[in-house]
């Protein structure tokens, strides 16, 4: 796994680039973004601040289906879009 994180300022974003390598194919991928933050109290939904994601398969270059699932989550198949 590889994370690659870049602050752009101006925009006040962040873009983070995550890579995975030796997945089934065959399998779908769920990836969450944590509800809480360690000593508070309360569940947040931070998943609903990300936008523009996209997936490719590195090896070819195609597109991957992703789809929100829920306020924090995503799925992730080797269908393409």
């Amino acid at each position: 796994m590889k994370v690659r994180v870049r602050v752009v300022p101006e925009k006040h974003e962040v873009e983070v680039e995550l890579t995975l390598e030796g997945l089934d194919p065959n399998l779908p991928l769920d990836l969450n973004v944590p509800t809480w933050v360690p000593g508070a109290y309360g569940f947040m939904q931070y998943g609903r601040d990300l936008f523009a994601f996209r997936a490719r398969d590195a090896k070819t270059g195609a597109s991957l289906r992703m789809e929100r699932r829920g306020g924090s989550g995503f799925r992730l198949t080797a269908h393409p879009r």
